[in-house]
């Protein structure tokens, strides 16, 4: 050891895991002071050690929920996300292989989102191939059925595990399902599995699974409520933006940008009185402040002029939110019904 070829180092510390009898580990401190002669060299050492697999379990569990939170609060798609969360947890857990299964819109079947794995995990997929399981079929089927951690070892001749076959050929020996729930509401399974005979990587994983799994569900729910609201933001055939309090366009979709003959870029560049034919009644206006003061919604019809020139007619809902510094805006191109009514008598 380094530490005794240092004559002048006292203190020793380390940490490492002890098997206890019933066959689970402890997270152990150990904690020494050297006594050394003139020479420098060892005489003795006192030291105590320490069961912190308490405070070690909940750094762990800090550590992986922190690191979803980064994965997630990036802007990547909910697949990609997936993929680097089923990395993180291999290598958190030295696992030979991670997956992630989701239930489908209908909630008829768990579809598999994402996977890792290492060497042994390659032949594992490379002898399987099953991307869809139905409830009650396979491990995440059964992890589905009752709601809970479902863990598979190589000598249970258990045949609903299908992929069964597949693990004894990759040399996996234990599998363990746990269930991503939110709120009640079962979305999906994270798989894991080791090689080990001695499954001590999943006593830690059983005592923090649920915790982490749950946290985890509360990720995936959110990203799947935004990728929902970006496709309506998207497709929709109105102007949806955000702007500053001042005025300035923080996001807007595509249909505003075609009607407004911007790119997307020019307009996160401007200002909403860039494009309005006249300021007097305009969602920056002092009315539109008197409501947005009040909570309310704030509508108007103004008109506004597009790159090329060309006046639009435009009917807008907007909202303040002070907290954020945003107002929230949908407008409705009424140019038509503005000059047909020309017409009418």
């Amino acid at each position: 050891m380094i530490f005794f070829d240092q004559p002048n180092e006292l203190r020793w510390q380390a940490k490492y895991r002890f098997m206890r009898a019933d066959g689970t580990y402890a997270f152990i401190m150990d904690k020494a002071y050297a006594i050394r002669n003139e020479k420098g060299d060892v005489i003795r050492m006192i030291g105590a050690l320490s069961d912190i697999s308490r405070n070690r379990l909940e750094d762990l569990k800090k550590e992986v929920i922190t690191e979803f939170s980064h994965i997630f609060n990036r802007n990547i798609d909910l697949k990609l996300a997936l993929e680097r969360t089923t990395n993180l947890l291999m290598a958190y857990g030295g696992y030979s292989i991670s997956e992630i299964w989701l239930t489908n819109s209908s909630k008829t079947e768990l579809n598999l989102y994402a996977k890792s794995a290492n060497e042994e995990g390659d032949v594992f997929y490379a002898s399987n191939t099953i991307n869809t399981l139905k409830i009650g079929e396979g491990l995440a089927g059964m992890v589905w059925e009752q709601q809970q951690i479902v863990f598979w070892n190589y000598k249970n001749e258990n045949e609903s595990f299908i992929r069964k076959n597949a693990a004894l050929k990759a040399n996996l020996k234990n599998l363990m399902g746990v269930p991503l729930i939110r709120n009640d509401e079962f979305i999906g399974v994270w798989i894991c599995a080791e090689s080990q005979e001695d499954s001590n990587t999943f006593d830690t994983t059983k005592k923090i699974g649920l915790e982490i799994a749950a946290s985890l569900a509360s990720e995936i729910n959110r990203k799947q409520l935004e990728e929902g609201l970006s496709h309506i933001f998207q497709l929709a055939p109105d102007i949806i933006c955000t702007l500053d309090c001042k005025g300035n366009f923080k996001k807007i979709n595509t249909a505003g940008c075609e009607l407004l003959e911007y790119s997307e870029e020019e307009l996160l560049s401007m200002s909403y009185n860039q494009i309005e034919y006249s300021v007097n009644n305009g969602i920056i206006s002092d009315s539109a402040q008197v409501f947005y003061d009040q909570g309310k919604t704030f509508r108007t019809e103004n008109r506004y002029i597009t790159k090329s020139g060309n006046i639009l007619w435009l009917d807008w809902n907007c909202r303040a939110s002070f907290e954020e510094g945003l107002i929230y805006a949908v407008a409705k191109d009424i140019t038509e019904k503005k000059d047909s009514s020309k017409f009418v008598r």
